[in-house]
């Protein structure tokens, strides 16, 4: 029996040394940026108590993708680790208790919303600081397209006061985040709408396998403990990227090949203008003002093609700039791909595709001028 003990006393202190090496190994491994997955665990994180972000986003209302309300949570990659607060409607802003009659209302995606980036890093959050006027942001991750923004503005623009509107579009993925035919092969489980189809294209569509959820994550146990505790949880990781042939995906996504602005299909350019055209309408003669976000692809696109504003001839640039000849309601296109800084790597974060802090500086103060130019708002 002494000869059992013995054993598996030895064996549980081999296997321990093993854990223990390997914990450190991916510790430096982390370190050194030599993993596809270079995440600080969650229990050295001075953001420790706030729980996971994906637990603080919802999919059970009509446009899809919100948040929490009244809530606080940590969002964290390789290269930041920030907290994400949530005002009284789900938004990624203060209270709009006290929002004035000359507020301004922020429609987009994640670009609005701010991810990886702290609040007050946020374009919106800089821009309110500037035009001293509260800007109230509707921003939402979670693929969140025109039709999704649309569904939105029509619940809100009637709780919360605003003179004017400021669109975000995204091109790189606005074009194909509400096509159900795109979607159908991704996951027909997520609860948000997608265009109709012929002459009824702002009808929502929902697949019949949509599940409302709470929220994004209800990951729990031995998973959960790994990922928030252990650097091994990075070698993990890695290792079943590339058992699962993801790292091609990881790669492509991150680099980002197709540029948008110039290759989008002419049924999700109708889709779009159509969705845009509605919000505008709905705005009832408040000021409204687009603005056009390139990716890293639709800079590097834009600054190797000869012909540079091909895309401006394109069906939903014209209808969106057409916009602006709207008799009774000013409406302004602003296009970021106009004003690019001499270096444009820093505009996006090392680890990720979204704006850094680098990034929304310059959008903020990019979409300042024009606004006091236009004398929007």
């Amino acid at each position: 029996m002494s000869n059992i003990i013995s054993r598996l006393r030895t064996l549980f202190i081999q296997v321990f040394i093993g854990l223990l090496f390997l914990e450190l190994g991916s510790y430096f491994a982390t370190k050194y940026e030599l993993l596809l997955v270079n995440s600080t665990p969650k229990i050295y994180s001075q953001n420790f108590n706030y729980p996971d972000i994906l637990r603080g986003r919802t999919e059970r209302d009509a446009f899809g993708a919100w948040h929490v309300k009244n809530s606080t949570y940590r969002q964290a990659s390789n290269c930041f680790d920030i907290t994400m607060s949530f005002n009284e409607l789900g938004a990624r802003d203060s209270s709009f208790n006290l929002a004035g009659d000359d507020s301004i209302l922020l429609l987009g995606d994640s670009f609005a919303e701010g991810y990886g980036v702290s609040l007050e890093n946020t374009s919106q959050y800089l821009l309110e600081e500037k035009i001293r006027k509260q800007v109230l942001n509707f921003g939402a991750s979670g693929s969140f397209g025109p039709l999704q923004e649309l569904i939105l503005y029509k619940e809100f623009k009637d709780q919360v006061s605003h003179s004017g509107l400021i669109i975000f579009i995204f091109p790189a993925n606005d074009f194909e985040d509400n096509d159900k035919n795109i979607w159908s092969s991704i996951d027909k489980t997520r609860y948000r709408p997608y265009f109709g189809d012929g002459q009824e294209i702002l009808k929502p569509f929902y697949f019949k396998e949509a599940i409302k959820r709470d929220m994004f994550d209800d990951s729990r146990g031995l998973k959960s403990l790994v990922k928030d505790y252990f650097w091994l949880s990075n070698t993990i990781r890695t290792a079943l990227l590339i058992f699962r042939d993801d790292i091609t995906f990881n790669l492509s996504a991150q680099s980002g090949s197709k540029s948008y602005y110039y290759e989008a299909k002419e049924q999700h350019q109708t889709q779009l203008v159509t969705a845009y055209k509605k919000i505008v309408e709905l705005a009832d003669k408040k000021d409204t003002l687009f603005v056009v976000i390139p990716s890293a692809a639709d800079i590097d696109a834009f600054k190797n093609t000869s012909k540079k504003d091909l895309y401006k001839k394109q069906h939903w640039f014209s209808e969106i700039n057409n916009l602006a000849s709207l008799k009774d309601q000013h409406v302004e296109l602003l296009d970021l791909l106009d004003y690019l800084p001499n270096k444009t790597e820093n505009l996006f974060l090392p680890c990720d595709s979204h704006w850094s802090r680098d990034g929304n500086i310059w959008a903020a103060d990019i979409i300042h001028e024009f606004i006091s130019k236009k004398k929007l708002f």
